[in-house]
């Protein structure tokens, strides 16, 4: 039996809002069906033009997201692993000045650690039409193996992307909502929300 067999095309993960397990209110409603996939999906519908959510795993970062005021769910990772999350949904009052719309904690018990990442989500939005997933597929064409897979993306990587090491003259919260910082725990460098 062989270890690995590569599946013909690109297989992306596709979220979905089912319904099956949701938490509401008359502002905000949050989908937890899919926990066990490392994913949750909120949606606010009320008036309020700035919404922010913020998501916590008790001992871990606290990480903080604008939320779309379209009346869609939008997808947020439950990057800290299996545990308890609090989830928070916040209304601008004024400046930055926000008010609690919105609580519920959620258990997650999530089946594959790396779940979280693999799904779309809103700061890494892509589907099978995206030009990186395309990319990525192409690249990949000639693989035989999951190491082959690895080998070419990396040397594709290597050879056709650069860091951007020059910093814009202001840096604000809108232009660089992120920051990078390394987590010795994972031993990797971690993409994360400036807090509020």
């Amino acid at each position: 039996m062989p270890l690995y067999s590569k599946p013909a095309g690109s297989y992306v993960r596709t979220p979905i809002a089912s319904g099956a397990s949701t938490y509401k209110n008359e502002k905000v409603i949050l989908d937890a069906s899919n926990l066990s996939e490392g994913y949750i999906m909120v949606k606010y519908t009320g008036s309020n033009p700035k919404i922010k959510v913020q998501i916590s795993k008790s001992g871990s970062e606290t990480y903080t997201y604008d939320l779309n005021t379209s009346g869609s769910y939008e997808v947020f990772p439950l990057s800290e692993g299996s545990g308890t999350y609090s989830v928070k949904v916040f209304e601008n009052i004024q400046g930055t000045q926000y008010s609690q719309a919105f609580s519920q904690d959620i258990s997650a018990s999530i089946s594959n650690q790396f779940g979280p990442f693999l799904y779309p989500n809103q700061y890494v939005n892509f589907n099978g039409a995206s030009a990186a997933v395309q990319t990525g597929s192409a690249v990949a064409a000639g693989a035989s193996d999951q190491i082959g897979v690895v080998t070419a993306v990396y040397n594709y990587v290597i050879n056709n992307i650069t860091y951007d090491t020059a910093k814009p003259p202001l840096c604000s919260r809108d232009i660089c909502p992120m920051w990078m910082w390394f987590c010795p725990r994972r031993r990797a460098f971690v993409l994360t929300m400036r807090p509020l």
